[in-house]
C-alpha cells in the first residue's frame, strides 16, 4: 500500500481525534492527544468537546481536581497548607455538580491560596 498524501492527512487527522466525534472517556483522549494541544493553548473543553461523541465537562474537571492535588501533595506539610486543601476540596466537590465546567477548579485554586496566605 503506498503512503498517499490524502492517506497521510486523514491518518493524521484520525490520530488527532479530528475525524468525527469518537466515543472515548476523558482520560483516554487527553492520553492520546495530551502533547497535540500543547502547540495551541485553546480550552481543553473546547478541543475535548469537538473531539468526543459522549462529552461531559464534569469529567474534566475531576481530571483537573486529580491534577491539582498531585501538584499540591508536596507542599502539605504543616497544619495550615492541609486546611487550605481541605477547603480547596471541599469547595470543589460542593461546586462541580452545579457550577459551569472549569469554575470548581478555579474557585478550589482561590481558596487553597488564600488559605495558605493566612
Amino acid at each position: 500500500m503506498r503512503l498517499t498524501a490524502r492517506r497521510l492527512n486523514r491518518a493524521t487527522l484520525a490520530r488527532q481525534l479530528l475525524l468525527r466525534r469518537e466515543p472515548l472517556e476523558v482520560a483516554e483522549a487527553v492520553r492520546r492527544v495530551v502533547a497535540l494541544q500543547a502547540q495551541e493553548a485553546a480550552s481543553p473543553y473546547l478541543a475535548l468537546w469537538n473531539r468526543l461523541a459522549p462529552f461531559d465537562p464534569a469529567g474534566l474537571d475531576a481530571a483537573f481536581a486529580a491534577l491539582f492535588l498531585a501538584l499540591a501533595l508536596p507542599y502539605l506539610r504543616d497544619a495550615r497548607s492541609r486546611r487550605a486543601a481541605a477547603l480547596a476540596a471541599v469547595i470543589t466537590l460542593v461546586l462541580t455538580p452545579f457550577a459551569p465546567a472549569g469554575v470548581p477548579i478555579v474557585a478550589a485554586s482561590a481558596a487553597c491560596l488564600l488559605g495558605a496566605r493566612r
